[in-house]
Parts: structure tokens; sequence; C-alpha cells
């Protein structure tokens, strides 16, 4: 993220533990705020939105009152929420993409899984 000068560089931390409380990896957060906003860089980079939640294109998306009160909505929804259960069971990025956007799924997917492995390569190089 510090390559892209993201404002949510700052709070890998609290993205890392709040991944780890509802069990979910922290690489797919990033990877989703990598996706939908070029990790808070494009958009809206006031909304503390960086990962497109309730984002329907057509009106402003919802706003947070911080990226850690984002991140801990993302989690907790996507790892509790039954809409999310054939994902919760499979893991499958395209399972979670059937129902976490309408647009372009394949791009989205893709730009995830991509975002993933240079967060695994970074770790892999510490």
């Amino acid at each position: 993220m510090a390559e892209f000068k993201s404002p949510i560089g700052k709070e890998s931390l609290a993205i890392v533990e709040i991944a780890d409380k509802y069990d979910v990896d922290y690489k797919i957060l990033i990877g989703i705020a990598g996706a939908e906003s070029l990790f808070e860089t494009t958009g809206n980079i006031k909304d503390f939105n960086p990962y497109g939640v309730d984002c329907p294109g057509t009106t402003s998306c919802r706003s947070f009152k911080s990226f850690a009160e984002a991140t801990e909505f993302l989690a907790k929804t996507i790892m509790t929420n039954k809409a999310y259960v054939v994902w919760q069971e499979s893991g499958n990025l395209d399972d979670l993409a059937s129902v976490y956007l309408t647009g372009d799924r394949g791009r989205w997917t893709t730009t995830v899984r991509s975002y993933i492995q240079q967060q695994i390569d970074k770790d892999y190089e510490r």
C-alpha cells in the first residue's frame, strides 16, 4: 500500500487484528481494498470506505467513521452474513464476488487475486 501513498497503510496492524478476530485472511481484505479503491486513493477518498461497501454505483457509497470501522464491518459481514455462506464454505473468490458486487466479477476477482499475490510475495521477502 505504501507504493500507492495509501492512507490505509497506517492501519495495517488493525486490518490484521480485525481479520484475525473474524477468521478471514487479511490478504483478502487488502485485495478488496486494492480492487475497489486502489487502497483509498481513487474515488471518494474521504468516506473511510476503501472496500466499496454498499456502493451501488448509482448513489454515494456508505461512509464510515474510520478505516477500522469499515474493516470491522466488511470482515464481520463476509464471515457471518448468510448471503456469503457459499463463500464461507468454499473460500473461493468467485463465490465471494458473486455476492459482493454486481459489476465485472471476473476483472474484480483477477484484481483481488493479484493484490493477494503481491502481499504473499512481500510477506515472503520479510
